[in-house]
């Protein structure tokens, strides 16, 4: 049997309630079970009562290594969903497990705790000296585990944590207490609450993890060559409406090998639609000559990450749109299908588990058979068998590690970043087939009767697409335009090249959004960004928290993931351009998206009738 971390946690009825503690422990688990080749499992134990702890305790052939309690506690008590236990009589029993190397104590002032623990012969504990606020709490248990998934010793995890803290502290919030007794007000808090206590020499400890790759090929950086050609060869059966040009690289790669990375990256952005050629650019970017290489491995993770959403991101968007355009077909028999549908787009994306988009995946396919609409992008249906195998949930949860890394501001060494980086880049190569439907289709804006496509970069790295691919014969005439003036000012998705105003095509609106067709202008610029949900809940970006009142409209920025704009469909006069967290010198002015406030709003409410309140 494989060394086991055990998590207990609880709520006791006859105590403040810690709105945190759900969260923190399930956050650790699923961080834990997303470490790639770990040799360990973790068992969570919610609400745990008295009987959870011996029945748990005494499986036969347990080896436990670690154990993590979060709740009320004090300095000589733990409080489990039942009743209080003596401290005492809990490292008593723990002491002839001779596996058990850290006890982690995440509750208030349990330093006095310690000397049992040590006495039950555990070399690692975790307390506090004082009471600590729930949120911090949670905070920082998390924060530990990041830097110990990483392969980690603890005394140099607990290094780690002490950094983060004080570069950080000012940006998470207090709230409730974890101790019996509440804390005396004003009490200092320059120090850390937490401590590390430990047996007079012990034996490092890290979590049983085996490593992918030889320390010589960490030394030599990150190279893309390979990851690109495979990209390339992955859709060499596909035919891109765009160009064909792209299969003379990939006969180049079959025939003499492969060619320069700017090559096949060029390539590859002539077929890729915009939303992933975007990811592209940034995961092939050159570093910045500063020297930084923690913080350019941080955001290449990221971006790894974020190339793999958007595949799903994609996926569901061309789903969901057919949907809302052909909404008069479906009939009350497919409601059911719109559950997860609803929860998905109305709870904040960042904060969920990739594997979230599986179910929306599905279900849309099914509503659409069901409704018996055509689905113009047909292979779309050739997704579903890797979104229910199991490389595609360790996909998942090794980029949702990654996306916490980087929202978490964990420093990786450079040789676990690099690894990190080569795993990343064999699960895109791994998936890429699946989803290499999206280059026979086309990405365009409408604005008025011209159309910009959103593909092809017309320079290495630039930052303009080509404009005007498809315009209708008389420039100025008004033939494309549709009777609702918004259709006019939306992504529209095509099938083929060769189209006209009469050829089938999806409206992505609000699913994936050119801010700048709002200007009533042509644009050189694309600004797009994705539809991030409809919710209330705390916003968080940059380790910031922000409450929202009333649920809002959230969009990411393609170019800069942390750029999230909000609309206020219920005020949509106090909506402006600035993003969350923009620090602004003067007034700004009314957002362009809000040209016509009115004509968006009706389209919106529209939108949430459908999707959303029905």
């Amino acid at each position: 049997m494989k060394p086991t971390v055990l998590i207990f946690y609880a709520n006791n009825p006859g105590q403040a309630f810690l709105s945190e503690l759900d969260k923190e422990c399930k956050g650790i688990q699923q961080l834990l079970n997303a470490v790639e080749r770990r040799e360990y499992e973790v068992s969570l134990i919610p609400q745990t009562s008295i009987s959870d702890i011996i029945d748990t305790l005494n499986i036969p052939g347990r080896s436990v290594e670690i154990i993590h309690f979060s709740g009320h506690a004090s300095d000589s008590m733990l409080m489990f969903g039942d009743t209080h236990a003596d401290a005492a009589s809990f490292a008593g029993k723990l002491q002839s497990m001779k596996s058990l190397k850290l006890v982690f104590i995440n509750g208030c002032s349990s330093k006095g705790q310690v000397q049992f623990f040590h006495e039950a012969g555990i070399p690692y504990v975790i307390a506090t000296s004082r009471p600590v606020e729930d949120t911090r709490a949670s905070w920082l248990a998390n924060q530990f585990y990041n830097y110990l998934s990483l392969g980690r010793t603890i005394n140099a995890a607990f290094d780690e944590i002490q950094k983060d803290t004080r570069l950080l502290k000012t940006d998470i919030n207090l709230v409730m207490n974890r101790g019996l007794l509440l804390a005396a007000p004003g009490q200092e808090r320059d120090e850390l609450e937490w401590g590390l206590y430990t047996l007079p020499d012990p034996a490092e400890y890290r979590l049983p993890i085996t490593r992918l790759v030889t320390d010589q090929s960490l030394q030599n950086g990150v190279k893309h060559t390979r990851m690109l050609s495979r990209m390339l060869v992955a859709l060499k059966n596909q035919t891109s409406p765009i160009s064909s040009k792209y299969k003379n690289t990939i006969a180049t790669i079959e025939l003499q090998g492969e060619p320069a990375d700017r090559i096949m990256v060029r390539s590859l952005l002539e077929i890729l639609p915009y939303p992933l050629g975007i990811r592209l650019q940034q995961i092939n970017g050159i570093p910045a000559d500063d020297g930084n290489t923690d913080e350019y491995h941080r955001q290449l993770l990221y971006d790894y990450a974020l190339f793999f959403e958007t595949q799903l991101h994609l996926s569901a968007i061309l789903l969901l749109s057919q949907i809302w355009q052909n909404k008069a077909a479906v009939d009350l028999s497919l409601q059911e299908k719109f559950g997860p549908i609803r929860a998905f787009l109305t709870s904040n994306r960042l904060n969920h588990s990739l594997s979230d988009y599986a179910v929306v995946i599905r279900n849309g396919i099914e509503i659409l058979n069901g409704a018996g609409i055509v689905n113009i992008i047909p292979k779309i249906e050739n997704v579903r068998d890797y979104l229910s195998s199991g490389a595609f949930e360790a996909a998942c949860a090794f980029f949702d590690v990654n996306k916490n890394y980087f929202w978490s501001h964990v420093r990786l060494s450079q040789d676990e970043a690099v690894e990190r980086c080569y795993a990343s880049q064999e699960h895109i190569m791994g998936d890429l087939p699946y989803f290499s439907f999206v280059v026979e289709n086309i990405l365009t804006s409408v604005r008025d009767v011209d159309t910009v496509n959103f593909r092809h970069v017309d320079k290495y790295f630039a930052s303009s697409v080509s404009q005007l691919v498809a315009v209708s014969e008389e420039a100025g005439s008004s033939f494309m335009l549709n009777p609702n003036p918004m259709e006019n000012k939306s992504v529209l998705c095509y099938s083929k090249y060769d189209y006209d105003p009469c050829t089938p095509s999806i409206n992505l609106f609000p699913f994936l959004l050119d801010r700048n067709v709002f200007i009533r202008q042509i644009a050189t610029e694309i600004d797009l960004y994705l539809f991030l949900g409809f919710f209330s809940d705390e916003m968080v970006t940059n380790l910031s928290i922000r409450k929202v009142q009333n649920p809002c409209y959230y969009f990411m920025s393609l170019k800069n993931p942390q750029k999230i704009w909000r609309f206020n469909d219920q005020d949509p006069s106090g909506s402006d351009l600035a993003h969350i967290d923009d620090v602004v010198a003067e007034t700004y002015r009314q957002n362009h998206l809000l040209t016509n406030a009115g004509e968006l709003n009706t389209y919106l409410n529209q939108f949430k009738t459908f999707f959303i309140a029905s």
